[in-house]
């Protein structure tokens, strides 16, 4: 039954990531298209890299999240055995 809780956190870890880096790009190219449609300029570009650094950052946290969790697990069971 372990093995399925794994299974499971990981793939649910694996679509947390992937939402949190497409959303804020998409969002970015959304609000960039906007204001491009509205002011005729070109401002998509740099709403594209803010997406990007966002989403890395959100891919870090996440990450960095999963990797504290994982070792306070790890130090529970130590704890116990």
């Amino acid at each position: 039954m372990k093995y399925k809780k794994s299974v499971y956190r990981n793939f649910a870890l694996i679509s947390q990531l992937g939402i949190s880096v497409i959303v804020p790009i998409g969002l970015c190219i959304f609000i960039g298209v906007l204001i491009d449609k509205k002011f005729n300029s070109n401002f998509i570009i740099p709403l594209i890299f803010l997406g990007i650094a966002a989403g890395a950052r959100n891919a870090y946290r996440i990450a960095m999240a999963s990797v504290k969790e994982e070792k306070k697990d790890d130090n529970r069971k130590d704890g116990q055995e």
